[in-house]
């Protein structure tokens, strides 16, 4: 099958010279990714559809086994099963997490309790907080209520987000929210 294939060209890879990985969130290799230490990564893209949230469990131990990470970006549309984006959650921040200095971030459906966003973001220079697919070209088809979850920040919430990072290098920002009922 397709995650045999991608989990044996991935985890077959020099762990210590990998510096970019775009993968499709379905058949990736998330929990052996989340054992591996890669410390040239600079660059990882998931995307696709995250069909249960076991999906967003592995990114914490992912995103900290990278201490070269730069450039993050989850552009994962949702299942009806699946909540927002959060990386590391809203309880505590694992010590590794401090190393993180991401100068580009883009995150599908984000959420504004992660504490991603109380990270020190002082080199980030790209902030997209979109929707995936695009909301509004699916609005009035009826296909957003059969099919995603579609968790769009209320104005409250991205403001909650933006007001938590320090973003003094910022030179490019993508929010989508809607307006507070």
């Amino acid at each position: 099958t397709e995650s045999r294939v991608i989990s044996s060209i991935i985890l077959g890879m020099d762990f210590r010279a990998v510096q970019s990985l775009s993968l499709p969130i379905e058949t990736a290799p998330l929990a052996e990714m989340a054992e591996v230490e890669w410390p040239c990564i600079s660059k990882l893209t998931f995307h696709g559809v995250a069909t249960h949230s076991g999906h967003m469990h592995h990114l914490r131990n992912i995103a900290t086994r990278m201490p070269r990470l730069r450039n993050l970006a989850l552009n994962l549309s949702r299942s009806k099963r699946v909540g927002r984006t959060s990386v590391f959650g809203p309880s505590s921040l694992p010590v590794a997490a401090e190393q993180i200095r991401l100068s580009s971030l883009k995150i599908a459906y984000p959420d504004p309790n992660d504490l991603l966003f109380s990270l020190p973001m002082t080199d980030l220079q790209q902030l997209s907080l979109h929707d995936r697919p695009r909301y509004h070209d699916h609005m009035f088809s009826g296909l957003l209520r059969v099919h995603w979850n579609a968790p769009i920040l209320t104005a409250t919430d991205c403001l909650s987000i933006l007001t938590q990072m320090d973003l003094p290098r910022l030179s490019s920002l993508k929010v989508v929210y809607i307006a507070d009922t």
